[in-house]
């Protein structure tokens, strides 16, 4: 596959692209490190919050 990078506000040449994860991305983070971790969307217009791949990742360390 040829190498695929997304906008980078640090770096003109932008940031390689390791993997394309979904929404299972959580599951494999639990169980190949047993940290909790889920995946918030917010999705919010009275916050003036709308948008294409806004997903965060929060991995909680015990």
């Amino acid at each position: 596959m040829d190498p695929d990078y997304h906008g980078d506000p640090t770096s003109p040449d932008g940031a390689l692209v390791t993997m394309n994860w979904g929404f299972d991305l959580a599951s494999s983070i639990i169980s190949e490190t047993g940290m909790p971790t889920i995946i918030v969307q917010i999705d919010d217009l009275d916050a003036g919050i709308r948008a294409e791949l806004i997903e965060v990742v929060a991995i909680f360390k015990p």
